[in-house]
């Protein structure tokens, strides 16, 4: 009995890095996620508090919605500190993982 091998099985990362300067206000990245494809996680690790004067917040979404995934999160260690993670976890199956209990 063979192995079959689909495109189903194989798994694509991909990572933004942004990087305070003192001249951008806006940083943007944009990732082509192929249609038929299904989004894991999108996970946000700050490896520098964020200096700017005034505010400064993540934000991520897509096409439909720019922050329905994550919105108004503060970079400058109220929302999300050195060392913590942000996770999305998404589900776009609509079948949810049994929980043990």
């Amino acid at each position: 009995m063979g192995y079959e091998y689909s495109r189903s099985r194989w798994y694509k990362v991909q990572t933004a890095l942004f990087k305070e300067d003192a001249t951008s206000t806006v940083h943007t990245a944009t990732f082509r996620v192929p249609a038929g494809s299904l989004l894991l996680d999108i996970i946000v690790v700050p490896e520098v508090l964020w200096t700017a004067t005034g505010t400064v917040v993540f934000k991520c979404g897509d096409t439909a919605a720019s922050d329905g995934y994550f919105s108004s999160v503060d970079l400058k260690a109220t929302d999300l500190v050195l060392g913590e993670r942000l996770q999305a976890r998404v589900i776009t199956s609509g079948v949810r993982p049994k929980m043990r209990t």
